[in-house]
């Protein structure tokens, strides 16, 4: 599971390479032609946002949203809630934690 929600991360600082917000607010605009690097995946997944999942490479049965939420960002981890709307009725949540290959 963690290694799949690293993918899914992964995924996200790809899609928001293109523009990204800092924990101050400021807007940084990235060159789509180049590969996201840590600095970019750091600065994507520090935001207290969701960030909302647009597509899945695996299947999730009846589950129509889904977003994760930061808890805790250190030098080795992430630690976030997936959020998922389950058959259009109930929320549901599970806490993730990611960490930094050879840290931990």
């Amino acid at each position: 599971m963690v290694f799949l929600s690293l993918l899914v991360i992964c995924f996200f600082s790809k899609s928001l390479a293109f523009e990204t917000k800092t924990s101050t607010g400021d807007k940084k605009h990235y060159i789509p032609e180049l590969k996201p690097n840590l600095t970019v995946l750091v600065e994507a997944l520090n935001t207290t946002e969701r960030i909302w999942l647009k597509m899945m490479s695996y299947p999730k049965e009846y589950v129509t949203c889904l977003y994760i939420k930061k808890v805790r960002l250190t030098n080795d981890a992430y630690d976030f809630d997936e959020w998922y709307l389950k058959m259009e009725q109930k929320w549901e949540t599970h806490s993730i934690r990611v960490e930094v290959l050879g840290q931990a």
